[in-house]
């Protein structure tokens, strides 16, 4: 595995980590949720981003880069 996909890998970890600590902290309010939600988003693209760097076929990084 690269170290770019290394690093994007341990990003979405990060920011999977963050939005749970958000909700975590205070789940009722409307300004957590939205900050969890982007850090959702931020991790589930960093995490196909990760795939993007280690696609073995031109198919599969077209996959992943979409």
């Amino acid at each position: 595995m690269s170290k770019l996909a290394l690093l994007s890998l341990l990003n979405a970890y990060v920011f999977l980590s963050m939005g749970l600590y958000i909700l975590w902290r205070n789940h009722r309010s409307c300004l957590h949720q939205l900050a969890a939600g982007i850090d959702f988003c931020m991790a589930v693209w960093v995490f196909a981003c990760a795939c993007f760097y280690e696609a073995g076929t031109r198919e599969d990084a077209v996959f992943w880069f979409r």
